[in-house]
């Protein structure tokens, strides 16, 4: 028994994912890491900006 997937519907999912972790990613720096800014004196903002 052969597991066939046709290659765009692989690409589809692929994209959802990257695109549902990409927003995860600032949620949480938004909302439990305080922000992000280059400019500040509170070097976890700044580290926050790393993580983009």
């Amino acid at each position: 028994m052969a597991f066939v997937v046709a290659a765009s519907h692989v690409g589809i999912a692929a994209h959802v994912l990257a695109l549902t972790a990409a927003i995860l990613v600032v949620v949480w720096v938004v909302h439990f890491g305080g922000g992000a800014n280059l400019n500040s004196d509170d070097p976890d903002l700044i580290f926050n900006v790393k993580k983009f």
